[in-house]
């Protein structure tokens, strides 16, 4: 929620139900004659709300609203004592202004503040009962059709600082609404991946275990298949080694031992290729466990987001 705008709409609020109720007064006394000195009270007061709705407009800050708030105040113990003391009036003006300034204040400040209203009106009650001669009503003789406005605009100053605050709030409760609409949305597609990409990891697994398999035949045949005509011929090169041949020609004796010493070499290559391959599927297999271990666990976390949200 954009409390700045919403503080300052408050204030612009009550500020202008507070010059319109001062220009009534304003009017009434021009028109009727009235005394001189209310009048030329009315017009220092309006200078000064507009004045403070000039200072919201263009300068708004903490200080001009705790300026509001100590102009407020004033207002309101100047209305006791000017005002016939405790009416319902003075009642309105404490009730607006303990909805404004509550609304505008936070934490310590709004503390603070309600404090001093109370002691206000503890005061101010102290001196209704004990000090009575010091009230007095400068408007006893006003028309009642200018107090009943006064009292509808007053009213209506306080609804209208409530809708504007509901208005906001409805406001922010929808976008937070959509808000809400558009991570759900996020999360049936993101649930959506994650079930693609099972199905995807299951094929590639599928796909992995299939040439682990053909790996594992071609192990099985390099090393039983193949070596054992090799083996054999081995045997038969052995053999002859055996025979006088072997023994009386050099030349046949040189060709069977470069025979059987490349029958070794080819041996021990085979043999180096069946552990190369062995290990490599070795590490496969356990790169697909671990896949299919850690796979529950992701599983786990989105149950848990879903839970989360």
């Amino acid at each position: 929620m954009n409390t700045d705008l919403l503080e300052r709409k408050i204030l612009l609020h009550s500020v202008r139900n507070s010059i319109i109720i001062v220009l009534i007064y304003l009017m009434y006394d021009l028109l009727t004659g009235g005394n001189t000195d209310l009048i030329v009270g009315s017009v220092f007061v309006c200078l000064v709300f507009t004045a403070c709705y000039w200072l919201i407009t263009t300068h708004f800050s903490v200080f001009v609203k705790r300026l509001l708030a100590f102009i407020y105040l004033i207002c309101v113990a100047t209305g006791f004592f000017s005002l016939g003391g405790m009416s319902a009036l003075t009642a309105i003006d404490f009730c607006g202004l303990m909805l404004v300034f509550s609304t505008i204040f936070g934490g310590r400040e709004r503390g603070i503040f309600i404090r001093i209203v109370l002691i206000l009106i503890l005061f101010l009650c102290y001196v209704e009962v004990f000090q009575v001669s010091l009230i007095d009503n400068l408007r006893a003789n006003d028309h009642p059709i200018v107090n009943v406005i006064e009292v509808i605009v007053r009213l209506l100053s306080l609804l209208q600082i409530f809708l504007t605050y509901k208005g906001q709030y409805d406001q922010e409760q929808s976008r937070l609404f959509w808000a809400n609409e558009k991570l759900e949305k996020a999360h049936r597609q993101i649930a959506t991946y994650n079930k693609n990409l099972q199905k995807l990891v299951d094929s590639r697994t599928q796909t992995i275990q299939s040439l682990n398999k053909k790996l594992i035949e071609y192990t099985y045949f390099n090393s039983h298949k193949t070596r054992a005509p090799l083996a054999r011929i081995q045997g038969l090169l052995h053999l002859l080694k055996l025979n006088s041949i072997y023994k009386e020609d050099e030349d046949i004796r040189r060709v069977i031992d470069l025979t059987y010493n490349n029958s070794l070499e080819l041996d021990n290559i085979i043999r180096q290729f069946s552990a190369l391959l062995e290990v490599e599927i070795s590490k496969s297999q356990d790169k697909d466990e671990t896949k299919q271990r850690s796979f529950p666990a992701d599983e786990h976390n989105t149950i848990m987001y879903k839970k989360i949200l």
